[in-house]
């Protein structure tokens, strides 16, 4: 069985061992060190702040995936855009982790977002936003200091 569900506290080690692998992963690596303590409090924080949201992805019992957002005010409009802060789905359930997309879109508009805005950390992803209709904004380039 798989289901999209709101985060609890129950799962933040799951989510902080998820943020563990995005991190070693992913192109982040060069740049940032992971910190579980960092990601354990950042998660606690975002499941009680009003305009944020984690959703997770449970297949047969086992959480296989997560999405973080947080809706803002645009600092050059009035428009309320939901901005996703990760989304990592484990390679095994990526195919199911357009469900946490959807129930993003879902929260965004509940939340009186007139856009949403994902990262795309390689092409592969950014296919799969194009053909669900979201349009490239800009390119995020990264370096360490």
């Amino acid at each position: 069985m798989t289901q999209v569900r709101r985060a609890t506290d129950a799962d933040i080690p799951t989510l902080v061992e998820m943020g563990q692998r995005f991190i070693s992963e992913t192109p982040y690596h060069d740049q940032l060190a992971f910190d579980p303590e960092q990601a354990e409090h950042f998660g606690r924080w975002l499941l009680t702040y009003e305009k944020g949201l984690i959703v997770v992805l449970d297949i047969d019992g086992a959480t296989r995936g997560m999405l973080g957002a947080i809706t803002i005010v645009h600092p050059f409009s009035s428009a309320v855009v939901a901005s996703e802060l990760f989304w990592w789905v484990e390679p095994e359930a990526r195919g199911a982790g357009i469900r946490l997309l959807r129930e993003f879109q879902r929260w965004g508009r509940s939340m009186g977002a007139s856009a949403l805005n994902m990262v795309a950390p390689n092409e592969r992803v950014a296919h799969v936003y194009e053909r669900l209709g979201f349009g490239l904004i800009e390119s995020m380039y990264g370096r360490a200091v």
